[in-house]
Parts: C-alpha cells; structure tokens; sequence
C-alpha cells in the first residue's frame, strides 16, 4: 500500500512541476524601436548610407548627383540569435507597410544589411 501511494504522490508533483513550470514568455517576439547595438549609428556602403536614430532609420543614396534621405518608420526587431535580426518597418514615402529587412550585426565596425530573403547580403561599415 505504501508503494502505491508514493508513485501517486510522484506522479502528483511530477504533474505539478510540468504544469507550473510552462512558460508563457516567447524570447522570439517583435520588439518596438532598434536593437541596442544599431542605435545612433552611421554605416555606410560605397555611396550609400544608413543613419539609424532611437526608434527610426534613413537611407541615403546618390540620385542624379544629389543626396536624397528615406526615413523608414514604425521599425520592429526580431531576434533570431548570433546577433543576427529582422527588421519591419514602413516606407512612408512609397506607402509600403511592414517591409522586411535583415541585418547581421558582427561587430562596431561592420555588419550586414539584406532587404528580403532573395537579395544578397551585404556589407556595411561604420563611419
């Protein structure tokens, strides 16, 4: 009798640690603003620029011999580990919403930027 109240009671507590221990929280979720290392810097690849602010960036590109600044709004980061994430924002200019962009970052002074997943990475280095 003994023995089978005891597997009982393992059973009970081996169920309650399952149940208390389910975690609702989800490290994969969709974050307001910039990751921490993209924000106040400037990159740059050949002539073109990215300046990334607290919750926005621009890009600055040649155009016909002048400089011309998007502003990309309502930016949203994904983590998805290795310093590696996916931005969504919104390009006001052309009124595309949730555009998505990929950016691994390897260190201070370099990182990569992708616009979607057919096009290919590439550098960018800070100045």
């Amino acid at each position: 009798m003994e023995i089978k109240s005891r597997i009982l009671l393992g059973i009970l507590v081996a169920m309650a640690v399952v149940s208390f221990g389910i975690s609702t929280v989800n490290a994969s979720s969709w974050h307001k603003g910039l990751p921490n290392s993209l924000k106040y810097t400037k990159w740059h690849h050949g002539s073109t620029k990215i300046n990334f602010g607290k919750k926005d960036f621009s890009l600055w590109g040649p155009e016909g011999g002048f400089k011309f600044g998007i502003p990309e709004t309502n930016v949203h980061y994904k983590y998805l580990g290795h310093h590696r994430y996916v931005l969504k924002h919104d390009e006001p200019h052309s009124g595309i919403t949730n555009v998505i962009s990929y950016v691994s970052h390897l260190s201070k002074t370099k990182f990569f930027w992708k616009w979607d997943k057919s096009s290919p990475w590439v550098a960018n280095y800070r100045y």
